[in-house]
């Protein structure tokens, strides 16, 4: 699969619902609820969604994916943005480019008999998880930006929900679910891999959180 095609996530318009953080913002906890989308097409709202619990010193994701293949290899990928506010408008592949953001490994997962997963996924902030795939592997991103989640809060956070490794193969289950490339095909195009589901995560403002807890008063 072409780079375009690979990180189509980024051009994904932002659609999450924020519910209001608990007062004391040094022990806040903050849940977005987002719909999933259509990977190759941002139009498109699929039948799921995504929870991210956003708390100190983490983030934790739920996913909930109907319409997937019956028995199918598939990977998640975090896209995080730490300083949303240097990307262009929304952030996108040109941010990541720019070394303004970051993708790399999430979880693995193979889907039910009926097409959905219900996949779980942590990030603690500081450096990405060590054996990791990271995207600056197979494009060429600078690896020196790769800094992981530096703040669970401030940080824009979008996952590829669903990128499809096959049907799943006896021996190979383990680079299906575990790698970026995993039966995927030879670089650059990865034919053979699509990302088929994402969904999107806005940072939270600490303004809105300020206004919820004078709303209160």
């Amino acid at each position: 699969m072409k780079l375009h095609k690979c990180l189509q996530i980024f051009l994904l318009p932002l659609f999450a619902l924020v519910f209001a953080p608990a007062a004391n913002a040094d022990n806040r906890t903050v849940v977005q609820v987002s719909n999933m989308l259509d990977a190759d097409d941002e139009t498109i709202v699929l039948a799921g969604a995504g929870i991210l619990t956003r708390s100190k010193g983490q983030v934790n994701v739920s996913l909930h994916m109907t319409g997937l293949g019956s028995i199918a290899a598939y990977t998640a990928w975090w896209i995080v943005f730490n300083e949303p506010d240097d990307c262009s408008d929304p952030c996108g592949l040109d941010d990541l480019i720019a070394g303004v953001g970051q993708g790399f490994y999430a979880t693995g997962y193979i889907s039910g008999a009926d097409g959905t997963a219900n996949v779980y996924a942590s990030l603690r902030e500081g450096s990405i998880p060590a054996g990791a795939d990271r995207l600056s592997e197979f494009f060429g991103f600078d690896p020196a930006t790769e800094t992981g989640l530096e703040d669970a809060f401030d940080a824009e956070i979008h996952l590829i929900s669903a990128r499809s490794h096959g049907a799943v193969l006896a021996g190979s289950a383990a680079l299906q679910i575990g790698t970026f490339d995993g039966l995927c095909g030879p670089a650059p195009d990865f034919a053979n891999c699509v990302d088929l589901q994402a969904v999107v995560f806005p940072a939270v403002d600490d303004d809105d959180d300020d206004d919820d807890d004078d709303d209160d008063d």
